[in-house]
């Protein structure tokens, strides 16, 4: 199977360092929420995602939009059209 496209961004780059020293103890939880802007509750779910799955469990996969018309479907269409 196809691995699924993940886009790293430099927030995410960001969020992993500081969510690295927290798992490390050097920063805390609470000041690592007030860096990211997110809430304490949240930073912590980023935390244990980050320990049990490492910089993937922060990255969001790319997906394909659900109305998106196949390729056979258009090379169908257009052939149609043709004749």
């Amino acid at each position: 199977m196809k691995e699924p496209k993940v886009l790293v961004t430099m927030q995410d780059i960001q969020r992993y360092r500081i969510l690295k020293d927290v798992i490390e103890k050097k920063l805390k939880a609470t000041q690592a929420s007030l860096i990211l802007g997110l809430s304490y509750i949240h930073t912590l779910r980023l935390k244990q995602k980050l320990a049990r799955a490492g910089l993937k469990g922060l990255l969001r996969p790319g997906r394909q939009a659900p109305n998106k018309i196949p390729a056979e479907k258009i090379k169908l269409i257009a052939s149609l059209y043709k004749k």
